[in-house]
């Protein structure tokens, strides 16, 4: 899981009423009565948007169905004075039967909406379109705790999509504020305050740990079209739905499942698996980019890695310490892992079920693994006070935003270093959006043609970012585009990925070495 800020959207949703009866609804609409359901109030609204000040990203309006929020119009009105359009986007499902069956149509929305997320659920779509079965526990179907929790570590809903604001309060995800809706009254939200978006993920122990157990999203599954009526649940969270009162588990609606879920199975399943795409009306999973698959990392143990470590005794630590080297100030650190339950988690990247008081064990293993870490980058005095510290959840839970935040500092050094070479200079910059922005401040002396994305259907012709056009790379080498210095702006999760590609595909608009900046 990565910070919450590095989210594309944040999520707003300003009602849980909807006429819509989606099965596997990610705000679990069709088991909420009506009168559980809220409307957000416009004070409610405008607190949110104060605690959203400085957010970097698009700000998303959403629900149940946004439209049937009484004051819907006076939502929008302060939205526009508040957020500027290229930043607020709407998701909605329109009003069939009346003028606003189709918003996108509406002057005064298309006024203050950069961008309309438009999803009828009609009778076309729901034949072929398809949700991911939300409601099968992971705990429960997955008897491997080390499988559950490198899945919940590696969830694509929290990488791909959105934290939220809901009535109860705010969430890392957006789909666990929903859930705790039901199960437990809203209990684990955070205050709707200042900067609570801007939270290390080692901060997010008491949500994820309540929570994402008790879903399906990242359990790699077939998923089921919309046209369905059979919702699967698995035993206990039928019985914990039921003990809420949940109105959609009576009847032949929903099939109570006790599958478990072997190791197998899973690492079969997730060779295929896109959940997030629930328009397969607009696209196919085979044409979705690697970055969209449902799993990331690795999901079979390798005993061969040679940077993943088993840290179970003391002598098998100082072992691994032994290993390890001071790095000089140009070396970029290595990233370990270590054994847990027979898989290989990475501290920097899968801090659950580490950093919770009731995991001692687990947390002396984060901890030595930090301890790798960060003898690469201490002095010998730092590194004995460091190791000497006692790993109780409090200090774990800062500790690897600490050593991020180092990291930084030793990257940025290198930027501003590349900065300094390009100034006054023609350079081509791949890639906009967040990176970019994180950056920009080393690169202001540089003279960027323009942005070259290697988007799908051209997405990226004929738009702007800071004023500097963003282009295809294809279209620049077939218009005789020169090679150019050229810096790359990415996410860590794709960097790697990405920049393999772009030094294949697009070699003749490179001149020298491609510069990275990740971010992340």
């Amino acid at each position: 899981m990565d910070y919450i800020y590095r989210s594309w959207v944040v999520q707003i949703d300003i009602t849980s009423v909807c006429g819509k009866h989606c099965i596997y609804c990610t705000r679990y609409l069709g088991h909420v009565s009506a009168g559980d359901r809220y409307v957000m109030s416009p004070e409610q609204f405008s607190a949110v948007l104060d605690s959203l000040e400085g957010w970097p990203n698009v700000i998303g309006i959403m629900g149940g169905e946004p439209l049937l929020h009484p004051q819907f119009r006076e939502i929008v009105a302060l939205a526009r004075r508040r957020v500027p359009r290229e930043k607020l986007q709407l998701w909605t499902s329109g009003l069939p039967g009346t003028p606003q069956e189709d918003p996108r149509a509406d002057p005064e929305l298309a006024a203050a909406f950069g961008a309309f997320h438009y999803n009828p659920h009609n009778a076309a779509q729901l034949s072929v379109c398809r949700h991911q079965p939300l409601t099968i526990a992971v705990d429960e179907a997955v008897p491997d705790k080390g499988m559950m929790w490198k899945l919940i570590n590696d969830c694509w809903l929290p990488r791909l999509w959105a934290p939220s604001v809901i009535a109860a309060g705010a969430y890392f995800c957006e789909v666990a504020g929903p859930l705790d809706a039901v199960l437990h009254n809203g209990a684990h939200a955070w205050k709707v305050e200042a900067g609570w978006w801007k939270r290390p993920p080692e901060a997010f122990q008491e949500q994820v740990s309540e929570l994402c157990p008790r879903c399906g999203m990242c359990l790699p599954m077939k998923r089921q079209h919309l046209i369905e009526a059979r919702e699967k649940f698995t035993p206990g969270l039928a019985a914990d739905f039921r003990k809420k009162g949940a109105i959609r588990l009576e009847g032949e609606i929903v099939e109570v499942r006790g599958h478990s879920f072997d190791n197998a199975e899973i690492v079969a399943a997730a060779e295929d698996w896109y959940p997030a795409n629930y328009r397969d009306d607009l696209k196919t999973d085979q044409a979705l980019p690697a970055r969209e698959k449902g799993i990331q990392t690795r999901l079979e143990p390798d005993p061969g890695d040679p940077l993943a470590f088993r840290l179970d005794d003391e002598a098998a630590f100082n072992a691994a310490l032994a290993r390890i080297r001071p790095l000089r100030p140009e070396e970029d650190p290595l990233e370990f892992s270590f054994y847990y339950k027979g898989f290989s988690f990475k501290p920097l990247r899968e801090p659950y079920p580490f950093v919770l008081p009731e995991h001692p064990e687990e947390n002396l293993l984060y901890f030595r693994c930090l301890l790798l870490h960060y003898k690469q980058i201490l002095d010998e005095d730092e590194f004995s006070k460091l190791r000497a510290a006692s790993p109780e959840p409090g200090f774990l839970a800062t500790l690897a935003q600490r050593y991020r935040g180092k990291l930084e500092e030793r990257l940025n050094k290198i930027y501003e270093n590349w900065g300094k070479a390009l100034n006054g200079q023609e350079a081509y910059f791949w890639g906009h959006g967040a990176a970019w922005r994180h950056f920009r401040r080393h690169f202001a002396g540089a003279r960027p043609r323009c942005f070259l994305v290697d988007a799908e259907n051209g997405a990226c012709v004929d738009s702007r970012v800071d004023g500097i056009p963003v282009r295809h790379p294809r279209d620049v080498l077939l218009e005789g585009g020169e090679a150019l210095p050229s810096v790359m702006f990415a996410r860590q999760e794709f960097a790697e990925e990405w920049s393999r590609a772009v030094r294949s595909k697009y070699a003749p608009l490179l001149a020298g070495e491609l510069m990275l900046c990740r971010l992340g």
